[in-house]
């Protein structure tokens, strides 16, 4: 009895916080004191007096809101601040930031017509000539270093898409340099200790509250190299994706996933500025072009897109998961050794694996030897890279009570890998089930009463028997077409597999 009364109690208060709590913020929203000077005392003391029968004005609310006011209100463009105020270009003033948000580029104002460049004439503008393959040229503003910059204000936005270029000029005494700042997260290029290139840096700005932690961008930024910078916020799910590609690389990989950053709950922008820091005393001394921003909802192929480094036919490719011109990508080496885990599931194997760490960006086909010891036949299985990073493959026809040794390798523009690891594979006749294997229901049965299988060639016809010495003669199986495997094999006959066995027992 007493232990219901005091749960009781407890649920009362944390009920009486909530609705104190909802009650404050409710109150806080409806006290819109109109008050367009700047003098603190003189704004409490109107709010006070005219709003003293209105219960959403206390005298502390009103405190707090003319705070905000006395610090805006009339103020000129150089002396707004921005980490309390905003500017407005359809006002023409700064002012307390509104409370309101946007999720589509249409609602409430059009930002876009609102860009401002601060000393920054059309003099300045430069061309830059072909900087990509789908390209032929990119308007660039000069930005002079000091009291330079582009600001986009009036943006009040939940969701951001952001592309542009840049480049920029170093000096020995430049440890940072801003590159977009916002009251609640900025980009910054900090400078690599002892080294010549700078980080670009995704910080979280909110006063007293961390938001999240740090996040490198993996790219050595350096001067006088022209990049392509996207992100893409997503307040539904607190992400952000960076995408940077170095215009001067050739090699600029169209799979690049970009840099995910987790926990990103202060998406929420009220207006950004590029090439300076908030407070407006730290500059880019550099270029910017083809600004892009949108409140909308994007994904990553948008920032490719707006890269102009690839085509629209390979961009729509790499969404599908298919193989990008792999063989236009300069190799210096053939791919490095594959490791890989093979999983029994009674009478079928299973093999995973992940790209080789050298030679992998161009590689064409995987190879699945299969060596069946006990017959003395040997089998291979190509398969068409789809750019998997978690590759795996299921063997499904392989004879009970049988010696295999099965390995996996890879062939790139430069050749095929000729170091193979081997799993020693024999499988049993048993029709238990394994439990708890992780894969499902994804099990066959098998039993010795099974006398007669069919076998499937490539040319679509087929044999019946118990075993290999019954069946077709050896073909390889592939998902390519005769001409496409006619050239692998080629390759194998003029390349040495030299063996590397591993004792890798599959439990039975």
């Amino acid at each position: 009895m007493i232990t219901n009364i005091i749960l009781l109690v407890l649920i009362i208060i944390v009920f009486y916080l909530i609705l104190k709590s909802v009650k404050d913020r409710f109150q806080n929203v409806l006290c819109s004191h109109e008050y367009s000077g700047n003098d603190r005392d003189e704004c409490i003391k109107d709010c006070i007096d005219t709003k003293k029968n209105d219960p959403a004005c206390s005298d502390e609310v009103c405190r707090v809101n003319c705070i905000k006011k006395s610090i805006c209100n009339n103020k000129e463009y150089e002396t707004c601040d921005f980490n309390k105020c905003n500017w407005t270009v359809d006002e023409n003033m700064c002012e307390v930031p509104k409370t309101t948000y946007y999720t589509n580029d249409e609602d409430n104002i059009s930002f876009r017509k609102n860009l401002k460049v601060v000393n920054i004439s059309e003099e300045e503008n430069s061309s830059v000539s072909k900087p990509t393959k789908f390209k032929t040229n990119l308007t660039m503003m000069r930005l002079n270093g000091i009291n330079s910059f582009v600001h986009i204000p009036d943006f009040y936005s939940k969701n951001t898409m952001l592309s542009f270029f840049f480049d920029f000029k170093d000096m020995p005494t430049l440890t940072s340099i801003p590159l977009i700042s916002t009251v609640y997260w900025n980009v910054n290029l900090e400078r690599k200790k002892t080294e010549n290139y700078f980080s670009l840096i995704i910080k979280s700005s909110k006063n007293g509250n961390i938001a999240f932690s740090d996040a490198h961008y993996p790219l050595e930024i350096q001067a006088g190299f022209l990049y392509s910078f996207g992100l893409i916020i997503n307040r539904e799910t607190n992400t952000a994706i960076v995408l940077v590609y170095n215009l001067m690389n050739e090699e600029n990989d169209i799979n690049n996933k970009g840099l995910k950053i987790n926990n990103f709950i202060y998406s929420e922008t009220p207006s950004i500025l590029l090439g300076t820091n908030i407070k407006r005393t730290k500059y880019l001394q550099g270029r910017l072009g083809e600004i892009k921003i949108t409140r909308e909802i994007s994904d990553i192929s948008i920032l490719k897109r707006n890269s102009f480094i690839f085509s629209e036919e390979d961009i729509m490719a790499s969404l599908k998961g298919e193989v990008i011109k792999k063989e236009s990508i300069i190799e210096e080496t053939p791919p490095s050794r594959i490791n890989f885990v093979g999983k029994k599931i009674n009478s079928t194997l299973k093999l995973f694996w992940s790209p080789p760490e050298i030679g992998y960006k161009s590689i064409m086909y995987y190879l699945i030897i299969i060596k069946d010891t006990t017959n003395k036949k040997n089998y291979t299985l190509i398969q068409k890279n789809n750019n998997c990073l978690e590759c795996s493959y299921k063997l499904n026809n392989l004879e009970l009570k049988t010696n295999y040794k099965i390995g996996i390798t890879s062939i790139n523009n430069i050749g095929i890998c000729e170091e193979i690891d081997y799993i020693d594979v024999n499988l049993d006749s048993s029709t238990n089930v394994p439990q708890g294997n992780g894969l499902g229901q994804d099990v066959e049965l098998a039993n010795d009463e099974i006398t007669n299988k069919v076998y499937c060639n490539p040319n679509g016809s087929y044999s019946i028997g118990k075993n290999c010495d019954e069946m077709a003669t050896e073909d390889i199986k592939s998902n390519l077409s005769s001409t496409e495997y006619r050239i692998i094999l080629n390759k194998l006959n003029n390349q040495r597999i030299i063996d590397a066995a591993v004792d890798f027992k599959i439990l039975l």
